[in-house]
């Protein structure tokens, strides 16, 4: 918890919740790759007291929890790990209601940024 936020309201906070905004996540497979380290991160936030949380020491067991998720056949993002390739966006099909010339959109989706989760 933040100290921002006040003891008062620390006692509404019933747990932890995290995002992955898929709008610009262009297939199953990279969503896939970005949820995964992200879980483990969670996990390390929702059970590791506040005054236990070492970076360091999350960091050194990431490696072993990657293997895991492979052993499952399962393929998260992590360093030095490539991004699943990007599929052909095509724009609609769409049929002209007139004769004017039509233009049809193609072109790769943009490569995903690479961030290191700031969870603490």
């Amino acid at each position: 918890m933040t100290p921002a936020l006040g003891t008062a309201a620390v006692s509404h906070v019933l747990g932890v919740q995290g995002q992955l905004w898929t709008e610009h996540i262009d297939s199953d497979a990279r969503v896939e790759a970005m949820a995964l380290p992200r879980a483990a991160a969670l996990a390390e936030i929702a059970w590791t007291a506040a005054d236990r949380r070492d970076w360091p020491s999350f960091a050194g067991r990431l490696p072993a929890m990657q293997a895991r998720y492979q052993a499952l056949g399962l393929h998260p993002d992590g360093p030095g790990v490539p991004p699943p390739p990007s599929p052909r966006r095509v724009s609609q099909q769409l049929d002209p209601c007139t004769d004017a010339t039509s233009l049809n959109l193609e072109g790769r989706a943009p490569p995903a940024r690479r961030r290191h989760p700031s969870i603490w």
